[in-house]
């Protein structure tokens, strides 16, 4: 599916994840991590798939780590293709199950007992926890910022042609097939998408596509997803020109994102990035709208992490993405920014859309602009 070798996911890349897991068992005087969820199992096998059923927020096959072995727990019609596909070149034990005889968590239960593990899914006998696990995943790895580029590039190309191809009386539904036929030819899914128009966004912060025909605007958000890595974006197409009002939240979102993308520094507390946000909503006149959506947090295998929100501690590290989506009645901004040694890096503004700059305490910041056709 993918011909780019620069992508490819190699025995190398998994050792990388499982070192990161042993030197936090030791940290913590743990004996075995347990990884069932599909996040945190595309994470450890840099991209790869546990899952059967998409909505099941835990996969058809666990993971043991330790530093005696790995062990995968799956039932004989899930192993071999993980064991193949997903595991490939990583020394393995399998334990086959028969779905007539006892469930993965029971097995998981009998193998970890007497022992102190940590795991990602409720098992009897372990510590639970995803918190943990999940800040395992930052830094990126060069591997995975090759790849959330790669992702947030053919994104906006794909969100480009198909609003160059939308005309007024399509429906916001023949608009999401239109998006889905084109990431699907590429192997991207999408773990949401909405589509609005006209007055519906100004009505609901999250238009799920419906049986409407478009008239004269139109926000567009995929948040793709391929490898396990998530890039949510957001853009904004208009046939003719906007009110005054609606041109001027824009402007205010832009400004917003700005400020949060331009605090993006290594060591800066999520919180004060949060906090930045909140002053400059009651400074542009949008006070009141703070409270009506949340305004983004740290990004990747998650599509959203929104514990950074209650965590007073957490901070930006290098190589870690941020996806700030910011929201007025009737508009919303949304872009990826990526904290690297040479600065920050708006990942999802890749030249497939109009952009203007803004400018927030000597950061410039290159943003979309709306569409107009």
């Amino acid at each position: 599916m993918n011909k780019n070798n620069n992508l490819k996911t190699s025995l190398k890349d998994i050792l990388e994840k499982k070192d990161r897991i042993l030197s936090f068992l030791d940290n913590k005087k743990l004996d075995a991590a347990v990884i069932g969820k599909p996040d945190n199992f595309a994470w450890f096998t840099c991209g790869g798939n546990n899952q059967v059923v998409k909505a099941w927020d835990t996969g058809f096959s666990y993971l043991i780590i330790s530093r005696e072995k790995n062990i995968l727990v799956s039932q004989i019609m899930d192993g071999p293709r993980v064991i193949d596909e997903e595991l490939k070149g990583l020394e393995i034990e399998y334990m086959p199950l028969k779905w007539t005889g006892i469930t993965r968590e029971e097995q998981v239960a009998k193998l970890i007992r007497g022992r102190k593990v940590i795991s990602d899914t409720p098992v009897d006998g372990a510590i639970y926890s995803t918190r943990e696990l999940y800040s395992l995943h930052y830094p990126f790895t060069e591997l995975e910022t090759r790849r959330v580029r790669w992702l947030a590039e053919k994104t906006e190309e794909i969100l480009r042609a198909t609003a160059d191809a939308i005309i007024p009386g399509i429906t916001e539904i023949e608009t999401a097939g239109m998006l889905l036929g084109e990431f699907g030819k590429l192997g991207i899914e999408c773990e949401v998408l909405l589509i609005g128009s006209d007055e519906r966004i100004g009505k609901y912060r999250h238009p799920v596509p419906a049986d409407k025909k478009i008239k004269n605007f139109v926000l567009l958000h995929p948040a793709t997803k391929k490898w396990g890595l998530h890039v949510p974006m957001t853009r904004m197409l208009s046939f003719g020109i906007q009110p005054a009002e609606t041109v001027k939240k824009y402007e205010a979102a832009c400004k917003i994102a700005s400020a949060a993308i331009s605090m993006c520094k290594e060591g800066e507390k999520i919180t004060n990035i949060l906090d930045e946000q909140m002053k400059l909503y009651k400074e542009l006149g949008y006070e009141e709208e703070w409270g009506n959506h949340f305004h983004g947090g740290i990004t990747g295998y998650q599509l959203v992490e929104l514990v950074t929100y209650s965590n007073k501690d957490a901070m930006v590290i290098l190589n870690q993405p941020h996806d700030w989506f910011i929201t007025l009645t009737g508009v919303k901004v949304e872009e990826i920014c990526l904290t690297t040694e040479k600065g920050i890096e708006v990942i999802t503004v890749r030249g497939n859309w109009p952009v203007r700059e803004h400018e927030y305490r000597g950061f410039v910041c290159k943003m979309p602009e709306i569409l107009y056709r």
